[in-house]
């Protein structure tokens, strides 16, 4: 009977996208969201980055970049900007 969660991290080493599908019930009820970001890896697993930040976006509306310890503020468009792994935080 859990309405709500705080905080979850999705780290699946580029199968995120699969978690993502499957959790469409889940989503609107987390308020942050911490996931390892690696479009190629993505890419390998048979996922699309683009799409997966798509569907994210969709439900969270401020999107972080981790670096040095801090949160840089960034768009889905800078994070399609590599194939770099990444840190990103999603907020409500």
């Amino acid at each position: 009977n859990v309405s709500s969660w705080s905080l979850a991290k999705i780290d699946v080493e580029g199968y995120e996208g699969f978690v993502i599908d499957g959790a469409k019930e889940t989503l609107p009820r987390i308020e942050t969201l911490v996931m390892e970001f690696s479009p190629a890896l993505l890419k390998k697993a048979g996922g699309d980055p683009a799409s997966t930040l798509h569907t994210l976006t969709g439900y969270f509306s401020r999107l972080y970049r981790i670096e040095s310890a801090e949160l840089v503020e960034v768009t889905a468009k800078d994070c399609l900007g590599s194939d770099n792994q990444m840190e990103l935080v999603f907020e409500r």
